[in-house]
C-alpha cells in the first residue's frame, strides 16, 4: 500500500526504486501469503467443530524462506527508512498518510 502511494505521489517520487525495495522487502509477497492462509482458515472455520490445519502449515513450510529474508532485512529496512525521513518530501508524504 505504501509502495503504491510513494510511487504515485508525483512524477518524481521521493524514494528511489531501490529504497522502496529495501524498506518494503517481501511485504507484498507476505501479504499475498497471509491472504491465502486466511482464506484457508475461513474455510476450516466453516467446518467446525473439527478443525484440521496441518495442510495449511504444510503449504507455508516452503515459504518460510520469505519470512526469513524479511526478518534478516529488518535492520536494513529501518536504517533506510530513518535515512529517508531526512528527505522533506518523503517525510511530508509519510505524515500525510499516517494520520
Amino acid at each position: 500500500w505504501y509502495q503504491r502511494r510513494v510511487r504515485a505521489s508525483s512524477s518524481h517520487p521521493p524514494l528511489s526504486h531501490a529504497q522502496l525495495n529495501l524498506i518494503f522487502r517481501n511485504c507484498e509477497t507476505l501479504y499475498y501469503i497471509h491472504q491465502i492462509f486466511l482464506q484457508g482458515l475461513q474455510v476450516r472455520m466453516e467446518k467446525r467443530p473439527v478443525l484440521v490445519l496441518g495442510d495449511l502449515f504444510d503449504m507455508l513450510l516452503p515459504l518460510l524462506v520469505v519470512y526469513q529474508d524479511f526478518v534478516r532485512n529488518h535492520a536494513t529496512s529501518l536504517e533506510v527508512l530513518t535515512q529517508c525521513k531526512h528527505n522533506h518530501n518523503f517525510y511530508t508524504l509519510l505524515e500525510k498518510h499516517e494520520n
